[in-house]
């Protein structure tokens, strides 16, 4: 009996143990520790993300499930490559694959959840890595910045999408220097991201952006010595992720155009300018 005694009493102590570690680990009580660094395996199905065989709205998706090592596939959709440029390759499956009556391009699955619109993605992916601030005010400017860099994206995609192009090229360009890029140097600051000192989901939007740009003009940014540092900063971060880096991760062995061939401006200047792996 007192052996019986003893080798429950060491498993109690054994398993009380087990119980404080556990503990200690989900309070992030050990210096060390942070999710990023320290995750339980499971038997999760990959995240799929889809969208058309090209960077546009997806890009910064990309960015995201990479940046924090989430399991994922690319589901990509290749318009025809000539007037009407055929979309059937996705228009025959948008309403087969439980996405609801809002089926679109961008979704992501994950599981039983199916959700469409970017920003919606980006947040959901974001909300998973503690990646949408961590104080009240790092989270109510990365709630502006959401919307921020959306709509200093619609200006951008109007102009490549639009009639005019060559036209309204000048303008555009010296309205992003006199007015757009100026705004985001005053409201980045002393800061190193645009809601604090850490990274959030709209940096990553807006890296890609600024990458978008610096293919539109190669020295758009060369009058704003912050951002240059900013986009460089996000890189630098992205490229932690070693030999398989982010940028190239997201690139994928193909070539990608940054939007698709029916847009007429991009047509002209960028669709030599291509995103891929060397």
């Amino acid at each position: 009996a007192c052996g019986c005694f003893n080798s429950v009493s060491c498993f109690l102590i054994i398993f009380s143990d087990c119980i404080l570690l556990c503990q200690v680990v989900v309070l992030g009580d050990f210096p060390w520790y942070s999710p990023a660094t320290f995750k339980f395996k499971t038997c999760k199905m990959p995240v799929t993300l889809g969208y058309w065989k090209i960077r546009g709205l997806a890009a910064a998706a990309r960015y995201l499930l990479a940046y924090t090592d989430t399991e994922w596939e690319d589901a990509m959709y290749a318009c025809g490559e000539e007037p009407p440029y055929d979309r059937s390759c996705w228009l025959e499956k948008k309403f087969t694959l439980g996405l609801g009556p809002f089926a679109n391009l961008p979704y992501l699955i994950d599981g039983d959840i199916k959700i469409v619109e970017s920003n919606a993605i980006l947040r959901y992916i974001a909300s998973q890595h503690n990646l949408c601030g961590t104080t009240k005010e790092e989270q109510a400017l990365c709630n502006m910045f959401e919307h921020v860099v959306f709509g200093f994206r619609n200006g951008f995609v109007g102009l490549c999408y639009g009639p005019g192009y060559d036209e309204k090229r000048p303008a555009y360009l010296k309205d992003l220097k006199e007015n757009k890029l100026p705004k985001f140097v005053e409201a980045l600051g002393e800061k190193n991201f645009l809601a604090g000192d850490n990274i959030t989901f709209p940096d990553f939007h807006f890296f890609e952006l600024l990458d978008q740009h610096l293919l539109f003009e190669s020295g758009c940014l060369d009058s704003f010595p912050t951002l240059k540092v900013g986009h460089a900063l996000v890189l630098s971060c992205v490229a932690l992720l070693g030999q398989c880096s982010l940028y190239h991760r997201c690139a994928s062995k193909f070539k990608r155009t940054v939007y698709s061939l029916n847009s007429g401006g991009l047509l002209n200047c960028m669709t030599d300018l291509l995103f891929h792996a060397s």
